[in-house]
């Protein structure tokens, strides 16, 4: 295999649905045993943001008002611009 050059391949993969409350909930307490207050504590923390060094705070999570996980396409567009 000297002085082949190997490609690595794209491979396209769908995006997991976006967690609703009770499905982060769940989530939560079936991987890490955190109970709902801690849970939604911790949600409230990474959509105020996180210090990460020279970026200053970042928020790391959207926060979802809606237990919807449909996304009206003009929100799409517009988020996409």
């Amino acid at each position: 295999m000297a002085g082949r050059q190997r490609r690595a391949k794209r491979k396209e993969t769908q995006s997991s649905a976006a967690f609703t409350t009770s499905k982060l909930q769940q989530a939560a307490y079936n991987r890490l045993r955190y109970t709902a207050k801690r849970t939604m504590s911790l949600a409230q923390k990474l959509y105020e943001g996180v210090e990460l060094g020279d970026e200053g705070s970042v928020a790391l999570i959207t926060y979802m008002r809606t237990d919807s996980v449909h996304v009206l396409t003009t929100r799409c567009s517009r988020s996409a611009s």
